[in-house]
């Protein structure tokens, strides 16, 4: 999974996940996600000379499904202890996710093993970190960057808000991370800065990964809607 490289650069810390009480959550979110993944291997020819083929195989995916984020309690640091499930058409339904959300939408969860976070919580739980976006009033002109590294990986990653309705942003979003491959994420996302929370968007992320004989191009798209919400009683 593209998020197993993102853990060690940024996104995902290697820390090990505080453990979330076996109690009703303080806040509940479900979304509608819907994903679409294609991955091709691209294979080198060194008869008459180096010259890369079509695909030698093309792979496609796609799944529809929910997403549930339970908040279980709030750390004296701001940090949030959450649980994520996901329930899907195809494949069945997935294994919860636990850890905790830093501030600034740092994720602690485990990055390896079948209780690994995947792309999808990877990219709707930083946006419920209580200082994931800048103090004041976000507007058009309202820019932040986080950036990490760790060994030979390393990622950047930018925000812009480019529009203002209502009580909500539009936030672009602008990731790359480079090591063993090449990441990039690309994606708009609708938030809400009064509840801490994403409403709606779309992410596409692409990573290469290169081979002696050949590379592997995946291109995952994941686009979501807020269904639910205990913390209001009609979500938009």
């Amino acid at each position: 999974m593209l998020v197993a490289i993102l853990a060690t650069a940024l996104s995902i810390s290697g820390a090990s996940p505080a453990p979330v009480a076996t109690q009703i959550p303080l806040r509940e979110v479900v979304y509608d996600v819907t994903t679409n993944w294609r991955v091709d291997d691209i294979a080198e020819s060194y008869a008459g000379g180096a010259d890369a083929t079509e695909p030698g195989s093309t792979e496609y995916r796609n799944g529809q499904g929910t997403v549930t984020v339970d908040v279980f309690a709030r750390s004296a640091d701001g940090g949030l202890y959450v649980s994520v499930t996901e329930a899907w058409k195809e494949p069945t339904k997935q294994l919860p996710f636990e850890g905790t959300i830093e501030p600034k939408g740092i994720l602690n969860f485990d990055s390896t093993g079948p209780a690994a976070l995947d792309d999808i919580g990877g990219e709707l739980l930083p946006y419920f970190g209580i200082q994931f976006a800048p103090p004041g009033t976000l507007d058009v002109t309202t820019r932040w960057s986080l950036g990490g590294s760790s060994g030979k990986l390393s990622a950047t990653t930018e925000y812009q808000i480019t529009a203002v309705s209502g009580d909500t942003v539009t936030i672009h979003k602008d990731q790359t991370i480079k090591g063993l491959g090449t990441i990039t994420v690309d994606g708009s996302v609708v938030y809400e800065p009064s509840l801490l929370v994403p409403i709606s968007g779309t992410v596409r992320k692409r990573s290469t990964e290169m081979y002696a004989d050949g590379q592997t191009t995946s291109t995952l798209v994941i686009t979501f809607s807020r269904i639910s919400d205990t913390f209001v009683s009609k979500p938009h």
